[in-house]
């Protein structure tokens, strides 16, 4: 006898559910921009990731020539945090 695969299917046959992402609903609620992050932020996260005693100083000087705001706070914090280093290499003259 032949089963019919239309109206009788097989007992090891999973119903999987389709994730949340590929579902059409949420896809076209979401902006490309949610996606990836923009160019500036990646920069932004990879620099003050990267953060030393020997390029803080000039990060936050040009982060604030260039306006970026959240580089020059992270460049600040670093240097706030370590001071005590910068005051050791003598890093700090080139503040004054």
């Amino acid at each position: 006898m032949l089963r019919d695969i239309e109206t009788e299917p097989a007992s090891y046959e999973i119903d999987i559910p389709m994730p949340s992402f590929m579902m059409e609903e949420e896809v076209e609620a979401k902006e490309p921009e949610e996606y990836f992050p923009s160019l500036s932020s990646l920069c932004t996260d990879t620099i003050s990731r990267n953060l030393n005693v020997e390029n803080a100083l000039e990060t936050y000087d040009k982060s604030d020539h260039l306006q970026l705001d959240e580089l020059k706070l992270n460049a600040l914090k670093f240097i706030s945090l370590n001071i005590v280093s910068f005051l050791e290499t003598r890093n700090i003259e080139k503040v004054l």
